[in-house]
């Protein structure tokens, strides 16, 4: 664990959180690849009431705005920028405690 500023981090937890987002990053995208081949089946008729609601259910389950697909794609976006920003504490964290042994070192040498 690295001590910055009065902050810990544990660094085998937060890579193991990341990890996880990632999985849920994953599956998130699974859900929207799926969504977009998701069909009405049930509407087996060939009218044209039928075909419009075919149409309806089509953009419900696919469609770009209220969908699976457009939820589990806004979930695959919070999830990358979750991930990027703890990637980015990590390498800062990483940096601090890498300048803070050149330091420690060029002190003992100086003594």
């Amino acid at each position: 664990m690295s001590q910055q500023d009065g902050f810990g981090v544990d660094y085998e937890k937060l890579r193991a959180a990341v990890e996880e987002l990632r999985k849920a990053r994953d599956e998130a995208k699974n859900i929207s690849d799926q969504s977009e081949s998701i069909e009405p089946g049930e509407l087996t008729a060939y009218d044209d009431t039928t075909g419009s609601a075919r149409e309806v259910f089509q953009k419900r389950m696919n469609g770009p705005e209220g969908s699976l697909r457009a939820a589990a794609e806004d979930i695959r976006k919070k999830l990358d920028e979750k991930i990027v920003a703890y990637e980015a504490l990590l390498r800062e964290y990483g940096l601090a405690e890498d300048n803070a042994s050149v330091a420690q070192r060029d002190t003992e040498r100086q003594s």
